[in-house]
C-alpha cells in the first residue's frame, strides 16, 4: 500500500529462491536500503545540506520486517528464527540474515515470505519525500543480499535475471509511475497498478508519484516518449518568445533519438520523469524509464548543452541497458551464504563488472553527436569573450 502523505509503503514481498549450489542452504539474507536513512549522512555539509534535507533538519525513514516465514510446497509455513540485523558498508540495520527452519537442498526451490513497512525520509535525491512528491527509485521493499567479489555484503544488490508480479495499491489524486506503467487516477478514486511478469531492475521496480505532474506525449522513430513535466513552484525570468519548459525538453529528447548511434536500440516506450533531485542531472532508473532533475534544460541556453550531455547519456544508458536474460546470466554469479545469485557495483565496493559497462559506455559515448556530447557550457563561454573582444577592438 502507498500512502504519500504518510511517507509509507507497506505490504508483503514473495521471494522464489532456487538452491543452485551443491550443499544446502540453511540461511537466508535480506537488505533493508532504507535503513540508511535513520540516522545522519556522512559527507553532508553546511554547503550541501540545503540540496540535501528540505528544510536543513533530518527527517528520518527506515524499514521493519513484522514478519519472515518460510514456505514450501504444500507444507504449513515456518517462521524463520534468529533473526539478527547486521551493518553494510557501515550502515547499521541494513542487513537481516535468518536461518531457516528446515535447510532447503540442493535443486530444491521455496519461497521467502516478508511483511515490511517502509518510511520514506524527507529529502531530495533517489528516496525520500518532498512535500507533494514521492521518489523510491529502488529498495523500497526488503531485497534478497549479495556479496561482492571479494565476499563483502553489497549495499546495493543484484540478483541477475528476475520478474515481478504483484499489485500495487495507491489513493487517488496523484500521477503514480511504477516502472515503467504511468497512470492518472480521478480525484478521491483508489488506484491498483499490476506487475504481471514485468522486468525487474536491481532495486525493484521504481515508485514516483505527484499531483503536479502533467504529461506530455510524442511519437519519435516508432517510441512513444511520455515526459511527465513537474512545474516548478517560481518563476524563472527567461529571454521572451522562449517556449514552454516541455516543448524544450521533448526537443531535446527528438534529437537525441534521431542522432543515437545505430547500434543503441530503443524500446517501444520511453518514460521521462522530472524529480526534485538536486544534486544530480539524471538518476540511475531502469530500462525505459529515466529520471531527471525538475530543473533540468530550466537554465539559459548558454548552459543548456551541458543538460542536453546529461540527458542524452541517461536516455543512450537506458536503452543500452535492454539485454537479454541469457546474456545477463552469463556475466553474473556470486555466492550468497551457499546459494548462488547475481551480483553488482555497490555504493562502497564496484566490482570489475561495473568498471567494465564504464568502459563500454565511455567507448560508445566517443560516436555521440558533437553538439550533444561534446560542446561543454564553458567552451562555448570562452568563444563567446573571444569574439567579444575582437568585436571590441575593431
Amino acid at each position: 500500500m502507498l500512502d504519500p502523505d504518510a511517507r509509507t509503503i507497506s505490504g508483503a514481498v514473495l521471494v522464489r529462491l532456487t538452491n543452485d549450489t551443491r550443499a544446502p542452504l540453511d540461511e537466508v539474507a535480506l537488505v533493508l536500503y532504507p535503513n540508511r536513512f535513520r540516522g545522519p549522512e556522512p559527507g553532508i555539509d553546511d554547503l550541501t545540506r540545503p540540496f540535501v534535507y528540505l528544510r536543513e533538519e533530518l527527517v528520518p525513514g527506515g524499514m521493519t520486517i513484522e514478519r519472515v516465514e518460510l514456505r514450501r510446497g504444500d507444507a504449513p509455513s515456518a517462521p524463520l528464527v534468529d533473526v539478527r540485523e547486521q551493518a553494510i558498508a557501515g550502515w547499521p540495520g541494513t542487513l537481516v540474515r535468518a536461518q531457516m527452519p528446515v535447510a532447503l537442498a540442493p535443486g530444491a526451490t521455496a519461497t521467502i515470505a516478508a511483511s515490511f513497512r517502509t518510511v520514506l525520509p524527507e529529502r531530495y535525491g533517489v528516496f525520500g519525500v518532498t512535500d507533494d512528491t514521492l521518489l523510491a527509485l529502488r529498495g523500497w521493499y526488503p531485497l534478497l543480499a549479495a556479496r561482492d567479489a571479494e565476499g563483502a555484503w553489497l549495499a546495493a544488490p543484484d540478483i541477475g535475471p528476475a520478474t515481478v508480479d504483484g499489485v500495487v495499491h495507491a489513493s487517488g489524486g496523484r500521477t503514480i509511475v511504477v516502472g515503467t506503467t504511468v497512470a492518472t487516477p480521478s480525484q478521491g478514486a483508489p488506484l491498483d497498478i499490476a506487475l504481471a511478469g514485468a522486468p525487474a531492475s536491481p532495486g525493484g521496480p521504481a515508485i514516483l508519484a505527484s499531483p503536479r505532474y502533467v504529461r506530455h506525449d510524442r511519437a519519435i522513430d516508432g517510441t512513444s516518449i511520455v515526459l511527465l513535466e513537474l512545474p516548478s513552484r517560481h518563476a524563472h525570468m527567461f529571454a521572451p518568445g522562449r517556449p514552454p519548459h516541455a516543448t524544450v525538453v521533448l526537443d531535446a529528447l527528438e534529437q537525441i533519438v534521431r542522432a543515437r548511434p545505430a547500434s543503441v536500440p530503443l524500446p517501444p516506450t520511453l518514460v521521462v520523469v522530472e524529480a526534485p533531485l538536486r544534486l544530480e542531472l539524471t538518476a540511475p532508473s531502469a530500462p525505459g524509464l529515466v529520471v531527471v532533475s525538475d530543473r533540468v534544460l530550466r537554465v539559459d541556453p548558454l548552459l543548456r548543452t551541458f543538460h542536453e550531455g546529461g540527458l542524452a547519456a541517461a536516455v543512450y544508458a537506458k536503452a543500452s541497458r535492454r539485454r537479454s536474460p541469457t546474456a545477463i546470466s552469463r556475466r553474473r554469479g556470486r555466492i550468497i551464504g551457499r546459494s548462488t545469485i547475481g551480483s553488482a557495483s555497490s555504493v562502497s565496493s564496484r566490482s570489475s563488472t561495473a568498471s567494465s559497462r564504464r568502459r563500454r559506455f565511455r567507448s560508445r559515448t566517443r560516436s555521440f553527436p558533437s553538439r550533444v556530447m561534446r560542446t561543454s557550457c564553458a567552451t562555448d563561454w570562452r568563444r563567446s569573450r573571444a569574439t567579444g573582444r575582437r568585436a571590441a577592438r575593431s
